[in-house]
């Protein structure tokens, strides 16, 4: 025969899952709180064009040596990039939308792999160096370099 439960038993329990809905929906919010995200303003942050060179290999993130295939070339792009506003900024380049924009007006974006930015930290007043590496198809001439509201014109360097 089964035993069944006391009538008071079942009204607490339902009473106490009631409660902690209740409770759940007064103290905590259920919406989605949402980050106010600050990308880094260009009159805050000062680029300078050190170099542009191509090279046989780069190191990538594991410090193991990476060749371009047949089809491509490897390109750098060194810069600087200074802290003008009046606090310390944590940098990342790819927030600056950096590419390369050839000669027919095409786009090509860092492989972050194999580039060493200056990502991080930078006190205000103080500036960071770093490259850019990027993979050049064959056949594509490199027309200008942009990173924010930053260009430079490199042509020339085929």
């Amino acid at each position: 025969m089964i035993k069944q439960t006391p009538l008071w038993i079942n009204i607490v329990i339902h009473s106490l899952v009631v409660l902690i809905v209740i409770c759940f929906f007064i103290y905590f919010d259920a919406t989605p709180k949402t980050k106010k995200i600050t990308n880094n303003k260009q009159e805050n942050l000062e680029y300078s064009f050190k170099n542009a060179f191509y090279v046989e290999s780069l190191n990538n993130d594991l410090n193991e040596e990476i060749k371009p295939n047949k089809e491509e070339r490897f390109f750098c792009i060194e810069f600087s990039v200074k802290n003008l506003s009046n606090k310390d900024i944590f940098y990342v380049s790819i927030v600056e939308d950096p590419k390369l924009i050839t000669t027919d007006n095409e786009e090509l974006y860092p492989d972050l792999s194999l580039s060493n930015d200056p990502f991080g930290n930078i006190n205000m007043n103080k500036s960071k160096e770093g490259f850019l590496a990027f993979r050049i198809p064959s056949g594509k001439s490199i027309k200008t370099f942009k990173i924010g509201n930053f260009l430079k014109e490199i042509g020339n360097l085929d």
